[in-house]
């Protein structure tokens, strides 16, 4: 069984619980604090995924919490009266940005957003065992059994890597549009759909991988 992801939240107590309750409905492992002193402690005696905090003092936070874990993503949840582009906003590296008020649905998809991300950024992995294929991403070939190897093109290459990362896992596609085609309107939506199919076509020669499309979320790389 896939361990939980620990996130450590600091909120307001009462809309803290809230979260703590409905982010632990969806397999998150929660540890919540409404307090700032308490949180860095915290953080000094868990193995923690993701900091997530309404704290306002964000710079003077920042360096507490890299003093601790370097390395550690932090979501900051921001007043801003805007629904638009919630789930990207300017983010930069380890530090993301949600503006409230926002749907709890639009929260979990940041979340996922963000450690797909954390996990690209630290996997160094090139090659991939695909049921009877292999996949170098790094020199861009697939390759069915002793077959000769298939070269791809650089975003058949990106999308397929970013799919065998998560592999057996669903992957937001709008997450797959903004890493590839740094956009998600409706055409690169039809060129990413391409590609799909051509990256299906490779793959049908192993009846056991399939690409499924869940319809309004996202893909999945099943092997």
């Amino acid at each position: 069984m896939k361990k939980a992801k620990v996130i450590l939240l600091v909120e307001d107590l009462n809309y803290g619980l809230l979260l703590k309750d409905f982010l632990g409905l969806h397999n998150y492992q929660i540890t919540f604090t409404n307090n700032k002193l308490e949180a860095l402690l915290k953080l000094r005696e868990i193995e923690c995924d993701l900091f997530v905090t309404d704290l306002t003092s964000v710079d003077s936070l920042k360096i507490s919490i890299k003093k601790i874990h370097e390395n550690l993503p932090i979501l900051f949840l921001r007043e801003k009266a805007s629904q638009d582009g919630q789930l990207r906003t300017l983010d930069t590296k380890l530090n993301y940005s949600l503006f409230t008020p926002f749907y709890p649905s639009v929260l979990l998809e940041k979340i996922k957003h963000i450690l797909m991300d954390v996990a690209e950024n630290k996997a160094n992995q090139s090659e991939f065992t695909i049921g009877n294929f292999i996949f170098n991403s790094q020199q861009r070939f697939l390759r069915f059994k002793n077959e000769a190897p298939k070269k791809l093109s650089p975003k058949e290459n990106k999308l397929l890597r970013i799919l065998s990362l998560n592999k057996n896992e669903l992957t937001p596609r709008d997450l797959l549009l903004t890493k590839i085609w740094y956009d998600d309107n409706y055409y690169t939506s039809r060129s990413m759909d391409v590609y799909i199919v051509k990256l299906r076509n490779y793959l049908k020669l192993d009846k056991d991988i399939s690409i499924l499309t869940v319809h309004g979320k996202g893909l999945k790389l099943c092997c």
